[in-house]
This record gives structure tokens, sequence and C-alpha cells, in this order.
């Protein structure tokens, strides 16, 4: 039976559902020294009438009230008159703001004091259920795409790249663990995960950009020193954009126009009519990769603010490369900048990126030193058991990468004009594709 026509579960899927037992271990210090402690304590406060699905959609609720806040002052994840890589922000600089970080801080602590608590109610009670279960990791799937929305916002990230960056570092982090769950049998948490450290560093960074005045603090820049950079970034903005998107499409498009081997007799194809390029929003033809125009002095600007404002703002790019490289340009030609916000992101990814690899590695070990019939069937299970349990992750795997390429070659820039709504149609979906 070929990949393609082999089922996504088991046959015996539904009987094993029916057996199945909840089993986890959680090795980080924080949960073991102070959340665990904290929740044995608390749990005899607690009515024996209260339901643990009670406290698992109240502990949902508050970071639901935090997100809707932020959403009503950040509507685009900005912040009014601190230049943000949206063109112009638009957003209401709420004198209330660092009351709503403090609050969604201790929303957060909240949830996660409670998201605890449901385990030892239940079991205070007698009242353990698979429906309990369902609720428990449902409610952490949907704080997946709250809190990674929230902590945007708290960064001033701007409806750019770096909000669906931490978005999808929280749904695919959360989708492989479950993944490795199914395979080893347990939920395991490592010493440092992200339900623990995570959430408190979550905590942290709420806590310091409301001490440090509000997310606008997140827009300061670190100014790279021109020894670092390559040449072509070396020069005035506005050539730099040209010359960069120049050079990338001289790679580029010889690879998207390429014709098949088995067709040549079809000609060179016409770059104004090729599929490939148009997707991805560039020009692949001749004299437009031999010679890309300049961006262009935005007309309506006003002459008194744009000493202040990013290049990005001050200058329009002729394509989404162009303008990729004024967004590294603060207010001065001469000077690249990455901001503060930028260099969290990053950190996060590279955080996120380990945990990933990290899953991966542990579904290997699990499936090489205990190969289970009854987690898989077909020949390519049979054969190649790791390539098998790599097919699983299809459904996230096409989910993201169409969403990216609906992010990046959106005709309409759906993703600037409506980031949240962006994000709350791909990420509703993630936690979806783990049931498929």
């Amino acid at each position: 039976m070929s990949l393609f026509t082999s089922t996504y579960l088991p046959e015996d899927a539904e009987e094993k559902l029916r057996q199945y037992e909840y089993h986890g271990q959680d090795h980080s210090y924080l949960f073991q020294h102070f959340w665990r402690p904290l929740c044995r304590r608390v749990v005899h406060y607690l009515p024996v009438w209260l339901a643990a699905n009670v406290i698992t959609v109240g502990a949902l609720f508050f970071v639901c009230v935090s997100h809707a806040l932020l959403s009503f002052a950040m509507p685009s994840f900005s912040v009014k008159g601190h230049l943000d890589e949206d063109g112009g922000g638009g957003n209401v600089d709420s004198p209330y703001l660092r009351y709503v970080l403090l609050l969604a801080a201790v929303a957060l602590f909240l949830y996660q004091l409670l998201d605890n608590l449901d385990g030892h109610q239940a079991r205070r009670t007698g009242t353990s259920s698979p429906l309990g279960l369902l609720m428990d990791h449902g409610c952490d799937a949907f704080n997946c795409i709250v809190g990674g929305l929230n902590l945007a916002a708290a960064l001033a990230c701007g409806p750019c790249w770096k909000v669906w960056v931490i978005l999808s570092n929280t749904v695919v982090v959360f989708f492989l663990n479950t993944w490795e769950e199914y395979y080893r049998g347990v939920l395991v948490l490592p010493v440092i995960n992200g339900p623990n450290e995570g959430i408190v560093m979550a905590i942290i960074l709420y806590v310091w950009t409301a001490l440090t005045g509000g997310p606008q603090w997140w827009c300061n820049a670190i100014e790279i020193p021109a020894g670092w950079l390559p040449a072509v970034l070396r020069q005035p903005a506005p050539q730099a954009a040209a010359d960069f998107e120049a050079a990338v499409l001289q790679r580029v498009c010889p690879l998207l126009l390429a014709r098949p081997a088995a067709r040549p007799h079809h000609g060179p194809p016409d770059p104004e009519y090729s599929v490939l390029p148009f997707l991805f929003n560039m020009n692949c033809s001749e004299s437009y990769v031999r010679a890309p125009p300049l961006p262009t002095r935005n007309p309506h600007v006003d002459p008194l603010t744009a000493s202040r404002m990013d290049l990005a703002n001050l200058w329009q790019g002729n394509s989404p490369l162009q303008q990729m490289v004024l967004r590294l340009y603060g207010s001065s030609e001469d000077v690249l900048h990455i901001k503060y916000n930028t260099v969290m992101v990053w950190f996060m990814t590279f955080l996120a990126v380990c945990t990933c690899a990290g899953h991966v590695y542990q579904v290997y070990r699990a499936i090489s030193a205990n190969h289970k019939p009854q987690l898989g069937s077909g020949w390519l299970y049979r054969r190649h058991p790791f390539l098998h349990a790599l097919t699983r992750l299809l459904p996230l795997f096409l989910l993201t990468v169409l969403s990216c390429i609906w992010f990046l070659t959106s005709q309409e820039d759906i993703f600037r004009r409506h980031p949240r709504l962006f994000c709350w149609t791909s990420g509703c979906c993630t936690p979806s594709s783990r049931c498929t």
C-alpha cells in the first residue's frame, strides 16, 4: 500500500482511543519546586463541587480578556508615534496601555496556575476523564494563538513578518509536542520547556515592557557597524535597495524560469507570463533584472516629520525586496539598525527551532527502540518507520507552507491590512490539523 493510499490513522485507532490513558512527566525545576507545591496548597481551598473543566475554561477566560484589551489598544500590533513596519501605524497610543500589559502578565500567571490546578482538582474529586484531557489540551492549543498575538503586541512588532514568526513558533512547537507524545506514549516536558519557562519569560516581558513605558521601548534599535556589512548595504538606502534586488533576481529568476529538460523544444519561457515570478511578486523581465528602478519618495509625507521617519515610510520601494531593505535603515540613509523586538523574535525563534529538533530526535529514539505495529500500517511503516512518522506532519507542513505563500504573495497585502484576521484564520486551522 503506497503512502498516498494508506490511511492516516491505523485501523484500530478508535479502539486504542477508548483505551487511552494519559501519562505525563514534567522535568522542569520551576514546575517541581514552584507550580506543583503551589497547586497542592491552593487546591484544598477549592470547593469539592467545583468541576475541573470549569477551572480550565476559567484559565482561558483570563487570557482572552487581556487579548481583547490588547486588540482594542493595538489593533495592528504597533504604537502611534513610533515608526513601525506597516507604513503608518494608525493606532491610539493609550496612556492605559502599560496597565493593560500588567493585566496581561497577571492573566497569564493565573492561566498557568489554573492550568495546573485543574488536574489536581480532578484527581482530588475523582472526576478525571477523557473530556477533561480534551478540554485541557484544547484550551492550551487556543492559548497558543492568544498568547502569541499578545506577545507580538507587547513587543510592538507591527503588522509584519515578526507577528507571523511568533505565532508559527508557538503553534508548531505545540503540534510537535503532541506528535512526540503519540509515538512515545507519554507527554514528556524537558527541564526547560514552553509551558513553564516559556510562560514565565512571557510574564517577565509583559512586566518589563510596562515598567519601561510601554511597547514603544521595543522600537529602539541597535546600530550595525558599517564594517560588518556587505558592500551592497554600505550605500545610501535607495541605491542599496535597488542593487540588492538586482543581485537576488539575477540568481533567483533563472531558477524560476528554468524549462524542464524533458520539454526543451518549447523554447525559453516569457518572463511576463510566467506563473512562479508572479506568485513571488518578482519582475523577471530582462530589462528590470539588469537595472531595477530606485525607490521613489513618498509624496504624502509631511516634510516637517520626514527627518524622523523610517526610510520604509519615507521611500516607496518598487517591490517587496526593496521595501525589505529599506526597513533595515532608520531615519538615516547611511546607518542600518536592528530593532530590539527583531532581536527578541530571532531569539525566540532559535529556542523554538531547538525545541522542535528535540521533539524530532525523541521520536526517532522512540521508534528505533520500540517498533510498535499499532502506531501505523502499510509498506512505508514496515520499511521506514521514522519516515512514516514524519509523514504524520504533512497537515502541519501543508498548512504552514500555504499560509506562508498567502503571507508572501497576497496581491491585496492581506496581512498588513488585517493582521489579526490572518493570524486567527491560520492559527485556528492548526489545532484542527492535529485531529486529522
